[in-house]
């Protein structure tokens, strides 16, 4: 299974409604929404790599003043389709969102067109993540800032993860299977889990990083913040300044 096959057979967090998915999103992840917020009020011109279903972009715009833009990209059309719709869901907006489809190692804008980047656990499913941190750099105005959240490998989520994955390794060369305990996961309830399971079990592409791979990832910037978050501490989340 591809990236692509992947995320547009599995949008990100699942839920049917944006109202559900809002609620499971910042119940799971509350110390998003302060962050979102700040973007919101402090830029003009904001992109999202991998906006998913929307959801953190409609909490971006709500807080953006009117004149600004948001651009979110995905590399699922179905994702971007979901987060369309959400924007109907959402009701009125200071900012619409755009919507379209992208590819985080070849951003289709052009150089300095950005004053924020946001990207929310998105770039540690592509192959080549330090690709993705230079197409962020590029597309940003000197002075612009990256606000990223990656995986945290010290966190005990992340350990757990990966040992799941090891494990499903070996009994894949049991079974002669490919991802032999996805299915099991497919049936863990959505409204609790969202797709965790399905990620861990299913995504191709699972990295994380120290807080000395995050900063050497980020070498380009002025770094003002790398700091764990997230339950479990799952995430490092850095805020960095184009230089």
């Amino acid at each position: 299974m591809t990236l692509l096959d992947f995320w547009s057979s599995n949008p990100c967090d699942g839920q049917s409604d944006l109202a559900t998915r809002r609620v499971f999103r910042y119940r799971k992840e509350p110390w998003l929404l302060p962050i979102l917020r700040n973007i919101g009020r402090h830029h003009q011109n904001v992109l999202e790599v991998g906006c998913g279903q929307g959801t953190d972009a409609l909490e971006i715009c709500r807080a953006l003043r009117p004149g600004s833009h948001f651009v979110g990209i995905d590399y699922s059309s179905g994702s971007i389709e979901a987060a369309r719709s959400a924007i109907r869901e959402a009701g009125a907006l200071p900012v619409a969102p755009r919507f379209e489809r992208g590819d985080a190692t070849a951003l289709a804008f052009a150089d300095n067109s950005f004053d924020a980047v946001y990207s929310m656990g998105v770039l540690h499913h592509v192959d080549d993540t330090q690709r993705t941190i230079a197409e962020v750099h590029r597309v940003l105005r000197p002075g612009g800032i990256a606000y990223v959240a990656l995986y945290n490998s010290n966190s005990i989520k992340l350990k757990a993860a990966h040992a799941l994955r090891s494990m499903q390794v070996m009994l894949d060369k049991l079974t002669f299977m490919k991802n032999s305990l996805l299915p099991l996961a497919r049936t863990m309830p959505e409204r609790l889990f969202g797709t965790m399971f399905i990620e861990c079990f299913g995504v191709p592409v699972l990295k994380s990083y120290t807080r000395a791979e995050m900063l050497r990832l980020f070498g380009r910037f002025d770094v003002a913040r790398c700091d764990s978050a997230g339950h479990l501490t799952s995430f490092w989340f850095v805020e960095a300044r184009k230089i």
